[in-house]
């Protein structure tokens, strides 16, 4: 049971990031297509508990490995794997940004400030490798839960004002796992136990899929109940303000948490991979935690709307190699 909740709160703490909870993701996704919305976030569930449950049976132990056994052609593997590093990268750096940019819009802190401070914290934690992974999502994953479960509960706004637009809801269902897709897989490569049961690993599987589920039917359930928040960079943000005080730091102690656990997970699967090409794991996580401060300048919401459509298409050649 301790490796099925340890793989599965890793899971669960590398897709529920700053995009998920903040609820840009599920508005970029998910929120224009209405009651379809939920239909959508149901397939992305379906088809990350399948690919969760058959990545964790490969018996690859690297996405190096994977691409090697996929692709004949050396060059395309290359090219396709500086993508995949590409968008790990990117996506700690919109981590970063996402913390910087709650921190501005909460706090007034300066966005350089909140990146300096995310940065120093991801860069201690991974010093230690995996372990420092592991420890940091079973600690704070099961809050992260409980915070959203509370979101759902102490929520007052009862009016649900949905749009309804069933064109392109099903491609986007695929965009949004695709895209998911390029982080969990090689994290899901390198954290899993090549002695566990095909047992374990479906537990693994339905467990994660299901929470993702019920977490990403709260969030959008929450973003129609309140369309106001639409205008803020953070959607959730613009609820803290119709709702009581216990409600609003309830929702930005789950925005915090979800920005660490994420932006570990993306950090962490691109400094290992890239370090078995070049053996400098802590000097490359050095590098990596330094540059987002300054890359994680350019916008929280700007990252999220320019790069996570693209590499949802991109993504969609992770679902082949696995399937």
């Amino acid at each position: 049971m301790t490796y099925i909740f340890g793989i599965s709160f890793i899971i669960i703490g590398t897709l529920i990031g700053a995009g998920f909870i903040s609820g840009a993701e599920i508005k970029l996704f998910f929120y224009s297509f209405g009651k379809y919305g939920y239909l959508g976030i149901f397939i992305s569930s379906i088809l990350f508990g399948i690919v969760i449950f058959l990545t964790l049976n490969r018996k690859e132990k690297s996405y190096h490995e994977l691409l090697e056994n996929s692709f004949n052609n050396v060059y395309f593997r290359k090219v396709f794997n500086f993508i995949i590093m590409f968008f790990l990268l990117f996506s700690f750096f919109i981590m970063v940004a996402g913390f910087s940019s709650f921190l501005y819009e909460t706090a007034g802190i300066n966005t350089i400030l909140g990146s300096i401070i995310l940065s120093l914290l991801s860069f201690f934690i991974l010093k230690s490798g995996k372990n420092g992974l592991s420890k940091l999502n079973t600690l704070l994953v099961p809050f992260l839960l409980i915070i959203i479960l509370l979101c759902f509960i102490f929520n007052n706004s009862n009016s649900i004002v949905y749009k309804f637009n069933l064109s392109g809801f099903f491609t986007s269902s695929i965009l949004y796992t695709s895209y998911n897709l390029i982080i969990l897989i090689p994290i899901l490569l390198e954290i899993k136990n090549d002695f566990s049961s095909k047992k374990e690993n479906f537990i693994i599987s339905i467990f994660s899929s299901s929470i993702m589920l019920a977490c990403g039917f709260i969030i959008l359930s929450l973003i129609s109940k309140n369309t106001d928040s639409l205008l803020f960079t953070i959607p959730l943000l613009g609820i803290i303000n119709t709702q009581n005080i216990f409600f609003s730091y309830i929702i930005k102690l789950g925005i915090l948490i979800a920005i660490l656990t994420s932006a570990i997970s993306s950090e962490f699967a691109f400094v290992r991979d890239f370090s078995k090409v070049h053996p400098q794991y802590v000097k490359c996580l050095f590098f990596v935690s330094l540059t987002s401060i300054f890359v994680s300048q350019i916008g929280f919401q700007n990252l999220i709307e320019v790069l996570y459509p693209i590499f949802g298409i991109i993504g969609i050649i992770n679902l082949f190699i696995i399937f």
